[in-house]
């Protein structure tokens, strides 16, 4: 099999990482449950993806793969993370005055939180989204160890869907989760297990007119929705999905929708073009973010009646941050870890680079809306491309590569459709 990249997958996968980073910065309660109910069963269809078993000859070659490309880095980011959160705590408390926790608290919980590598009781307070590599991690082995175990893929499904529901038995029995997760990995590994059977069945490559992606995008879209509507607020952290049906109602329709959009994007003409001025579209995505202070934007920036002149220039500011992301989303997608693992650390310090040159108080209610959500996470995703170089040169093991071992082709190219073996 070639080791070159699949750009939808890649795509998939950046939207992905996009819609943690976007869904952490305090996004209004309709967007948020939304996002936060899909963004799981979205990472893990794609990893599910590019699963090769036949890579490996035993399940503890796999296990030390997965060591490397998901608990090193869990590690990495935690320690950076509880050093940035003594940091933190210290500042706080000397030059604002503000103690929210003690320091013995601070000090001590991630001896606790690393080892668990679950969301139990604010032990992970100093970085929450590490808990799903920990997760993941648990997904992979069951995986691995189920489909070495079970040759038909219905039956591998049926079994899967079975331990879905073990898993929200488990959520619903249990006031913590499990260590590692392992009871968030049985509910939603149905959704890894479904990205590798519709790799052995359809392939990579497959493809049909954008036409038909944009209707049957659209349609699954909005089927979403609706289904989401149904299911009150999710947290896979804590392993709480809600109405267990209601959630893979909206997982599943979610899914159809963002591979659709995936194969778009990927393959859209104009995208490519511009993605071959990348300076300029950092140059101008930086621009972007400099200026939305000034439209002192609260609950009422779309007030068309009373403010139209403002209220167009927040469409075509949007309009613009959204233009420009699109051709970074692959790149994304092929460095999610550093986005996954330094966006909660990022986003104190864009916070703090915000309140000192604008005066921008982050923790004001009227500030909790979509826009601001959407400028918050532009910052912090600008943050993390200087990150995103330097560990992929300089500290590879952050990046789940063994030092020495070259990146991945910057170009991708599309695989042939060959079903994993």
């Amino acid at each position: 099999m070639s080791s070159q990249r699949v750009e939808w997958v890649d795509t998939l996968r950046g939207i992905g990482i996009l819609i943690v980073v976007y869904g952490h910065n305090q996004i209004e309660l309709g967007p948020s449950k939304y996002l936060e109910l899909v963004m799981v069963p979205l990472f893990f269809f794609a990893s599910g993806l590019v699963f090769r078993p036949g890579k490996y000859a035993n399940y503890w070659a796999f296990a030390r793969r997965r060591l490397q490309g998901l608990i090193i880095p869990y590690l990495i980011y935690s320690v950076i993370s509880w050093i940035f959160w003594i940091g933190l705590w210290v500042w706080l408390h000397y030059s604002q005055g503000q103690q929210r926790f003690g320091l013995l608290f601070v000090l001590l919980t991630p001896l606790v939180g690393i080892p668990y590598g679950a969301a139990a009781d604010k032990i992970m307070l100093y970085n929450l989204p590490l808990w799903f590599l920990t997760c993941l991690f648990c997904a992979d082995s069951f995986f691995y160890l189920l489909q070495r175990r079970i040759k038909s893929g219905a039956k591998l499904m049926a079994v899967m869907i079975l331990l879905s529901l073990v898993g929200f038995g488990i959520g619903k029995k249990l006031p913590i989760p499990l260590p590692w997760n392992a009871d968030t990995a049985l509910t939603v590994m149905v959704y890894y297990g479904a990205g590798y059977l519709f790799r052995q069945r359809y392939g990579l490559s497959f493809d049909f007119a954008w036409w038909k992606k944009i209707v049957i995008g659209a349609a699954f879209f909005v089927a979403s929705v609706y289904a989401c509507d149904l299911n009150p607020q999710t947290h896979l952290y804590n392993n709480e999905i809600g109405k267990w049906w209601a959630f893979h109602l909206t997982s599943v329709a979610s899914l159809v929708f963002f591979v659709m959009l995936a194969q778009l994007l990927a393959r859209t003409w104009v995208i490519s073009q511009i993605r071959r001025n990348a300076l300029i579209v950092l140059g101008a995505l930086a621009a972007l973010i400099v200026v939305f202070p000034y439209f002192h934007l609260d609950k009422t920036a779309l007030d068309f009646q009373n403010a139209p002149f403002v209220a167009a220039m927040v469409l075509l500011w949007c309009a613009g941050i959204v233009v420009l992301m699109l051709p970074l989303i692959g790149y994304f997608g092929r460095n999610t870890l550093p986005l996954l693992g330094m966006h909660v650390v990022l986003m104190m310090v864009f916070r703090g680079i915000a309140y000192g040159a604008y005066g921008i108080d982050s923790a004001r209610k009227d500030l909790h809306i979509t826009l601001w959500a959407l400028y918050w996470g532009t910052g912090i995703v600008l943050l993390t491309l200087p990150l995103i170089w330097l560990f992929n040169r300089y500290v590879p093991w952050a990046v789940g590569r063994l030092p020495g071992k070259k990146v991945a082709p910057p170009k991708p190219a599309a695989l042939p459709d060959v079903p994993a073996t």
